[in-house]
């Protein structure tokens, strides 16, 4: 498992030194990652 937060989004809510796990990377490549996957996990 990959787990991708958006660094605009981290920049907003003031968060990107709060990570601790992960990479931060941008909304294309997430975006990329999900398209490609063969399972998302979704609250939908």
């Amino acid at each position: 498992m990959e787990i991708l937060a958006c660094g605009t989004c981290l920049d907003f809510y003031e968060l990107k030194a709060a990570i601790k796990v992960g990479a931060i990377s941008n909304m294309y490549d997430i975006m990329q990652s999900m398209a490609s996957a063969s399972k998302v996990v979704s609250p939908y």
